[in-house]
Protein backbone atom coordinates (compact mmCIF):
# COMPACT_ATOMS: atom_id res chain seq x y z
CA UNK A 1 0.00 0.00 0.00
CA UNK A 2 1.38 3.40 -1.04
CA UNK A 3 1.63 6.11 1.61
CA UNK A 4 1.96 9.79 0.62
CA UNK A 5 4.07 12.01 2.87
CA UNK A 6 3.80 15.74 3.55
CA UNK A 7 7.32 17.09 4.15
CA UNK A 8 7.70 19.68 6.91
CA UNK A 9 9.84 22.78 6.38
CA UNK A 10 12.52 21.87 8.92
CA UNK A 11 13.40 18.64 7.07
CA UNK A 12 13.92 20.52 3.81
CA UNK A 13 16.00 23.17 5.57
CA UNK A 14 18.30 20.35 6.72
CA UNK A 15 18.75 19.24 3.11
CA UNK A 16 19.02 22.64 1.39
CA UNK A 17 20.59 24.65 4.16
CA UNK A 18 24.15 24.47 5.52
CA UNK A 19 25.50 20.95 5.80
CA UNK A 20 25.25 19.52 9.30
CA UNK A 21 24.77 16.25 11.13
CA UNK A 22 21.02 16.34 10.45
CA UNK A 23 21.48 16.78 6.68
CA UNK A 24 22.29 13.15 5.94
CA UNK A 25 19.55 11.91 8.25
CA UNK A 26 16.85 14.10 6.72
CA UNK A 27 17.96 13.25 3.18
CA UNK A 28 17.73 9.54 4.02
CA UNK A 29 14.28 10.03 5.56
CA UNK A 30 13.02 11.75 2.41
CA UNK A 31 14.42 8.92 0.28
CA UNK A 32 12.71 6.33 2.49
CA UNK A 33 9.39 8.19 2.28
CA UNK A 34 9.68 8.39 -1.51
CA UNK A 35 9.91 4.60 -1.64
CA UNK A 36 6.59 4.44 0.22
CA UNK A 37 4.74 6.85 -2.08
CA UNK A 38 4.40 10.47 -3.20
CA UNK A 39 6.13 13.39 -1.51
CA UNK A 40 4.02 16.52 -0.97
CA UNK A 41 4.51 20.12 0.17
CA UNK A 42 1.96 22.92 0.49
CA UNK A 43 2.00 26.71 0.20
CA UNK A 44 2.83 27.14 3.90
CA UNK A 45 6.05 25.16 3.53
CA UNK A 46 6.74 26.96 0.24
CA UNK A 47 6.55 30.37 1.96
CA UNK A 48 8.79 29.27 4.85
CA UNK A 49 11.45 28.10 2.37
CA UNK A 50 11.44 31.42 0.47
CA UNK A 51 14.06 33.16 2.71
CA UNK A 52 16.48 30.27 2.14
CA UNK A 53 16.30 30.11 -1.67
CA UNK A 54 17.29 33.18 -3.69
CA UNK A 55 14.53 33.11 -6.33
CA UNK A 56 11.16 31.46 -6.89
CA UNK A 57 12.52 29.74 -9.98
CA UNK A 58 15.38 28.24 -7.97
CA UNK A 59 12.92 27.03 -5.33
CA UNK A 60 10.72 25.48 -7.99
CA UNK A 61 13.73 23.68 -9.48
CA UNK A 62 14.82 22.40 -6.06
CA UNK A 63 11.32 21.04 -5.35
CA UNK A 64 11.16 19.42 -8.79
CA UNK A 65 14.56 17.76 -8.25
CA UNK A 66 13.15 15.98 -5.19
CA UNK A 67 10.04 15.08 -7.22
CA UNK A 68 7.69 16.64 -4.70
CA UNK A 69 4.09 17.48 -5.56
CA UNK A 70 2.79 20.96 -4.72
CA UNK A 71 -0.66 20.57 -3.25
CA UNK A 72 -3.28 23.17 -2.38
CA UNK A 73 -4.31 23.46 1.26
CA UNK A 74 -7.86 22.04 1.55
CA UNK A 75 -10.54 24.31 2.98
CA UNK A 76 -11.30 21.64 5.56
CA UNK A 77 -7.65 21.74 6.66
CA UNK A 78 -7.80 25.51 7.08
CA UNK A 79 -10.86 25.10 9.33
CA UNK A 80 -9.17 22.33 11.35
CA UNK A 81 -6.06 24.52 11.75
CA UNK A 82 -8.22 27.31 13.20
CA UNK A 83 -9.98 24.94 15.60
CA UNK A 84 -6.62 23.50 16.68
CA UNK A 85 -5.23 26.97 17.27
CA UNK A 86 -8.25 27.70 19.47
CA UNK A 87 -7.32 24.66 21.60
CA UNK A 88 -3.75 25.97 21.76
CA UNK A 89 -5.01 29.35 23.01
CA UNK A 90 -7.22 27.78 25.65
CA UNK A 91 -4.19 25.84 26.87
CA UNK A 92 -2.32 29.11 27.43
CA UNK A 93 -0.67 29.71 24.04
CA UNK A 94 0.18 33.36 23.44
CA UNK A 95 0.33 33.54 19.63
CA UNK A 96 -2.85 35.24 18.38
CA UNK A 97 -2.66 34.23 14.72
CA UNK A 98 -3.03 30.63 13.59
CA UNK A 99 0.41 29.01 13.67
CA UNK A 100 1.90 27.72 10.37
CA UNK A 101 2.50 24.30 11.99
CA UNK A 102 -1.27 23.91 12.53
CA UNK A 103 -1.94 24.44 8.82
CA UNK A 104 0.72 21.84 7.95
CA UNK A 105 -0.50 19.30 10.50
CA UNK A 106 -4.17 19.81 9.59
CA UNK A 107 -3.36 19.38 5.89
CA UNK A 108 -1.71 16.01 6.64
CA UNK A 109 -4.76 14.84 8.61
CA UNK A 110 -7.44 15.96 6.12
CA UNK A 111 -5.57 14.72 3.03
CA UNK A 112 -4.50 11.44 4.65
CA UNK A 113 -0.78 12.15 4.35
CA UNK A 114 1.88 10.97 6.72
CA UNK A 115 3.80 13.97 8.09
CA UNK A 116 7.59 13.86 8.02
CA UNK A 117 8.91 16.36 10.58
CA UNK A 118 11.88 16.87 12.83
CA UNK A 119 9.66 18.45 15.45
CA UNK A 120 7.28 15.57 16.13
CA UNK A 121 6.56 16.55 19.74
CA UNK A 122 4.96 19.84 18.68
CA UNK A 123 2.59 18.12 16.26
CA UNK A 124 1.83 14.96 18.21
CA UNK A 125 -0.26 16.70 20.86
CA UNK A 126 -2.69 17.95 18.18
CA UNK A 127 -2.37 15.48 15.28
CA UNK A 128 -1.19 12.20 16.84
CA UNK A 129 -2.08 9.82 14.02
CA UNK A 130 -0.15 11.39 11.14
CA UNK A 131 3.37 11.84 12.48
CA UNK A 132 6.49 10.13 11.17
CA UNK A 133 8.77 10.85 14.11
CA UNK A 134 12.41 11.86 13.87
CA UNK A 135 14.76 12.20 16.80
CA UNK A 136 15.15 15.74 18.11
CA UNK A 137 18.55 17.23 17.17
CA UNK A 138 20.97 17.72 20.02
CA UNK A 139 22.55 21.03 20.97
CA UNK A 140 25.73 19.85 19.24
CA UNK A 141 23.78 19.13 16.05
CA UNK A 142 22.36 22.64 15.99
CA UNK A 143 25.81 24.19 16.34
CA UNK A 144 27.13 21.90 13.59
CA UNK A 145 24.72 23.50 11.13
CA UNK A 146 26.10 27.02 11.52
CA UNK A 147 27.69 28.93 8.64
CA UNK A 148 30.50 31.19 9.85
CA UNK A 149 31.72 32.72 6.59
CA UNK A 150 30.76 32.96 2.93
CA UNK A 151 33.44 33.40 0.27
CA UNK A 152 32.26 33.63 -3.30
CA UNK A 153 30.97 36.01 -5.96
CA UNK A 154 28.59 38.85 -5.20
CA UNK A 155 25.49 38.11 -7.25
CA UNK A 156 23.05 40.85 -6.19
CA UNK A 157 22.60 43.73 -3.74
CA UNK A 158 19.12 44.66 -2.54
CA UNK A 159 17.77 47.14 0.01
CA UNK A 160 18.57 45.05 3.09
CA UNK A 161 20.28 41.91 1.80
CA UNK A 162 22.73 40.60 -0.74
CA UNK A 163 23.13 37.29 -2.53
CA UNK A 164 26.51 35.55 -2.55
CA UNK A 165 27.11 32.83 -5.15
CA UNK A 166 29.22 30.04 -3.67
CA UNK A 167 29.91 27.35 -6.27
CA UNK A 168 26.55 27.90 -7.94
CA UNK A 169 24.46 28.16 -4.76
CA UNK A 170 23.04 31.61 -4.02
CA UNK A 171 23.02 32.43 -0.29
CA UNK A 172 20.80 35.30 0.90
CA UNK A 173 22.55 37.32 3.63
CA UNK A 174 20.79 40.17 5.45
CA UNK A 175 23.20 43.01 6.21
CA UNK A 176 23.48 46.42 7.81
CA UNK A 177 23.42 49.42 5.48
CA UNK A 178 27.08 50.00 6.37
CA UNK A 179 28.05 46.50 5.22
CA UNK A 180 25.97 46.76 2.04
CA UNK A 181 27.65 50.08 1.18
CA UNK A 182 31.10 48.50 1.59
CA UNK A 183 30.39 45.59 -0.78
CA UNK A 184 32.12 45.40 -4.17
CA UNK A 185 30.23 45.49 -7.44
CA UNK A 186 28.10 42.45 -8.43
CA UNK A 187 30.27 39.92 -10.20
CA UNK A 188 33.29 40.58 -8.00
CA UNK A 189 34.72 38.40 -5.23
CA UNK A 190 33.34 38.96 -1.74
CA UNK A 191 33.82 37.63 1.78
CA UNK A 192 31.14 37.98 4.46
CA UNK A 193 31.30 36.86 8.07
CA UNK A 194 28.02 35.15 8.86
CA UNK A 195 25.74 34.74 11.86
CA UNK A 196 23.28 31.91 11.19
CA UNK A 197 19.86 32.16 12.81
CA UNK A 198 18.10 28.79 12.97
CA UNK A 199 14.61 27.98 14.19
CA UNK A 200 12.68 24.77 13.68
CA UNK A 201 10.96 26.23 10.62
CA UNK A 202 13.31 28.98 9.43
CA UNK A 203 16.92 29.61 8.55
CA UNK A 204 18.30 33.12 8.00
CA UNK A 205 21.84 34.35 7.40
CA UNK A 206 23.15 37.73 8.58
CA UNK A 207 26.30 39.01 6.88
CA UNK A 208 29.00 41.38 8.18
CA UNK A 209 32.09 43.01 6.71
CA UNK A 210 34.19 42.21 9.80
CA UNK A 211 34.32 39.78 12.69
CA UNK A 212 34.06 42.77 15.07
CA UNK A 213 30.75 43.87 13.52
CA UNK A 214 29.40 40.33 13.85
CA UNK A 215 30.45 40.20 17.50
CA UNK A 216 28.57 43.44 18.22
CA UNK A 217 25.49 41.99 16.49
CA UNK A 218 25.68 38.94 18.77
CA UNK A 219 26.29 41.13 21.82
CA UNK A 220 23.24 43.30 21.11
CA UNK A 221 21.00 40.32 20.32
CA UNK A 222 22.00 38.18 23.28
CA UNK A 223 22.35 40.75 26.07
CA UNK A 224 19.79 43.52 25.60
CA UNK A 225 16.07 42.94 26.10
CA UNK A 226 14.01 44.32 23.23
CA UNK A 227 16.85 44.20 20.69
CA UNK A 228 16.25 41.68 17.94
CA UNK A 229 17.99 41.21 14.61
CA UNK A 230 16.20 44.12 12.93
CA UNK A 231 17.10 46.62 15.64
CA UNK A 232 20.67 45.31 15.95
CA UNK A 233 21.19 45.81 12.20
CA UNK A 234 19.67 49.30 12.42
CA UNK A 235 22.16 50.21 15.17
CA UNK A 236 25.10 48.85 13.16
CA UNK A 237 23.81 50.69 10.09
CA UNK A 238 23.97 53.97 12.02
CA UNK A 239 27.10 53.47 14.14
CA UNK A 240 30.38 51.76 13.29
CA UNK A 241 31.53 49.28 15.97
CA UNK A 242 34.11 51.72 17.37
CA UNK A 243 31.52 54.54 17.47
CA UNK A 244 29.08 52.27 19.27
CA UNK A 245 31.77 51.30 21.78
CA UNK A 246 32.55 55.00 22.32
CA UNK A 247 28.89 55.87 22.84
CA UNK A 248 28.43 53.10 25.39
CA UNK A 249 31.64 53.96 27.25
CA UNK A 250 30.66 57.63 27.44
CA UNK A 251 27.03 56.75 28.26
CA UNK A 252 25.96 58.78 25.23
CA UNK A 253 22.31 57.72 25.07
CA UNK A 254 21.49 60.34 22.44
CA UNK A 255 24.02 58.89 20.02
CA UNK A 256 22.72 55.32 20.44
CA UNK A 257 19.12 56.44 20.00
CA UNK A 258 19.95 57.90 16.56
CA UNK A 259 19.39 54.44 15.10
CA UNK A 260 15.91 53.88 13.60
CA UNK A 261 13.64 51.99 15.98
CA UNK A 262 15.80 52.73 19.02
CA UNK A 263 14.01 54.95 21.51
CA UNK A 264 15.44 56.44 24.67
CA UNK A 265 14.47 53.47 26.86
CA UNK A 266 16.10 50.93 24.54
CA UNK A 267 19.20 53.13 24.22
CA UNK A 268 19.41 53.33 28.02
CA UNK A 269 19.20 49.53 28.26
CA UNK A 270 21.96 49.15 25.65
CA UNK A 271 24.27 51.54 27.51
CA UNK A 272 23.50 49.95 30.89
CA UNK A 273 23.68 46.29 29.86
CA UNK A 274 26.82 46.63 27.71
CA UNK A 275 28.84 49.18 29.70
CA UNK A 276 31.19 46.53 31.08
CA UNK A 277 31.58 44.80 27.73
CA UNK A 278 32.58 47.83 25.62
CA UNK A 279 36.36 47.51 26.16
CA UNK A 280 36.35 43.83 25.18
CA UNK A 281 34.48 44.58 21.93
CA UNK A 282 36.33 47.75 20.96
CA UNK A 283 38.84 46.13 18.62
CA UNK A 284 42.28 47.75 18.67
CA UNK A 285 40.98 50.77 20.63
CA UNK A 286 40.31 48.90 23.87
CA UNK A 287 42.62 51.15 25.94
CA UNK A 288 40.89 54.28 24.68
CA UNK A 289 37.48 52.74 25.34
CA UNK A 290 38.54 51.88 28.88
CA UNK A 291 39.43 55.51 29.54
CA UNK A 292 36.12 56.66 28.02
CA UNK A 293 34.24 54.24 30.24
CA UNK A 294 35.93 55.78 33.28
CA UNK A 295 34.89 59.22 32.05
CA UNK A 296 31.32 58.07 31.47
CA UNK A 297 31.07 56.59 34.96
CA UNK A 298 32.74 59.57 36.61
CA UNK A 299 35.67 57.60 38.04
CA UNK A 300 38.51 58.89 35.83
CA UNK A 301 41.38 60.63 37.64
CA UNK A 302 41.27 64.41 38.09
CA UNK A 303 44.10 65.17 35.57
CA UNK A 304 42.35 63.14 32.87
CA UNK A 305 38.95 64.67 33.58
CA UNK A 306 40.40 68.19 33.64
CA UNK A 307 42.32 67.63 30.40
CA UNK A 308 39.26 66.32 28.58
CA UNK A 309 37.12 69.21 29.91
CA UNK A 310 39.73 71.73 28.77
CA UNK A 311 39.76 70.34 25.22
CA UNK A 312 35.96 70.27 25.13
CA UNK A 313 35.95 73.95 26.19
CA UNK A 314 38.23 74.66 23.23
CA UNK A 315 35.50 73.38 20.91
CA UNK A 316 36.38 69.71 20.43
CA UNK A 317 33.74 67.01 20.89
CA UNK A 318 33.93 64.90 24.02
CA UNK A 319 34.72 61.83 21.94
CA UNK A 320 37.56 63.60 20.08
CA UNK A 321 38.91 65.04 23.33
CA UNK A 322 38.88 61.62 24.99
CA UNK A 323 40.76 60.10 22.03
CA UNK A 324 43.39 62.84 22.21
CA UNK A 325 43.91 62.46 25.96
CA UNK A 326 44.13 58.67 25.64
CA UNK A 327 46.88 59.12 23.04
CA UNK A 328 48.58 61.74 25.25
CA UNK A 329 48.68 59.30 28.15
CA UNK A 330 50.79 56.91 26.09
CA UNK A 331 53.36 59.63 25.48
CA UNK A 332 53.22 61.61 28.73
CA UNK A 333 52.73 58.66 31.06
CA UNK A 334 50.06 57.77 33.61
CA UNK A 335 51.47 60.21 36.21
CA UNK A 336 51.24 63.29 33.97
CA UNK A 337 49.33 66.28 35.31
CA UNK A 338 46.45 67.99 33.50
CA UNK A 339 48.56 70.71 31.86
CA UNK A 340 50.92 68.14 30.36
CA UNK A 341 48.02 66.03 29.11
CA UNK A 342 46.43 69.09 27.53
CA UNK A 343 49.69 70.03 25.82
CA UNK A 344 50.29 66.54 24.45
CA UNK A 345 46.60 66.22 23.57
CA UNK A 346 46.73 69.39 21.46
CA UNK A 347 49.78 67.98 19.65
CA UNK A 348 47.76 64.86 18.82
CA UNK A 349 44.87 66.98 17.53
CA UNK A 350 47.23 69.06 15.38
CA UNK A 351 48.48 66.02 13.47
Amino acid sequence: MKISTLIDTNVLIDVWGPAGRETKWSASAITACRRDGALVINAIVWSELAPLIATEQALRQAVDMLKMDREFLPWEAAFLAGVTHSRYRRAGGIRERTLPDFFIGAHAVIAGHRLLTRNAARYRGYFPTSISSLRKPTRHDRHAQMIGKLKGTLDEIDEDFCIVDVHGVGYVAYCSARTLAALPQPGEAVVLFIETYVREDMLRLYGFQSVLEREWFRLLMNNVQGVGAKVALAILSTLAPTDLANAIALRDIAMVSRAPGVGKKVAERIVTELKNKAPAYAGTASGTIGLKQELGEGVASAPITDAVSALVNLGYSRDTAANAVAAALKTAGEEADASKLIRFGLKELAR
